[in-house]
């Protein structure tokens, strides 16, 4: 999916993936899908849960996180492992970076067309893939900063 799709546009592929794999088509997956296409930015699971909560709808913990990791199996939503034990998401872009600062944690997306190329181009035995999100860890130009002028401060070498 090159670009965003429309919450109708997700709701369609949602119900699509269910009918196909014969899962209920249950309101809760409906408006946890719609609460995460309202975020323009990465986000964990809490950010959902918050957002749910905010709403008035009422929904466990258990069905935020087993519909995040639905999402994720129909080509909705992209997997950002940072450090172990913290996940986050982002609504999937094929032809996007996802930049994550291994210093602060801060995550920024990149279109990158070259990237996007390559794998169009490629073909793979034995599967067709439907999208792909590729995660890039370094430290952003704030981080790498501040790391240069407290190594200043004490006299130390600082290497990115």
């Amino acid at each position: 999916m090159a670009s965003l799709l429309s919450v109708q546009q997700a709701r369609e592929r949602l119900s699509g993936f269910l009918k196909l794999n014969e899962m209920r088509q249950t309101p809760e997956r409906f408006a946890i899908l719609e609460a995460v296409w309202k975020i323009r930015r990465q986000f964990a699971a809490s950010d959902v849960i918050s957002r749910m909560e905010e709403s008035g709808f009422r929904v466990s913990r258990s069905t935020v996180y087993q519909t995040l990791a639905l999402l994720c199996k129909c080509g909705l939503l992209s997997l950002l492992p940072l450090e172990p034990g913290e996940i986050r998401y982002a609504v999937a872009r094929s032809g996007f970076l996802h930049l994550v600062c291994t210093s602060c944690g801060k995550i920024r997306e990149e279109k990158d067309p070259t990237v996007a190329a390559h794998f169009r181009g490629r073909k793979f035995e034995a599967f067709t893939p439907a999208y792909f999100s590729t995660v890039v860890y370094g430290v952003c130009s704030t981080c790498a900063r501040r790391a240069r002028r407290g190594a200043k401060a004490s006299g130390k070498k600082t290497e990115y």
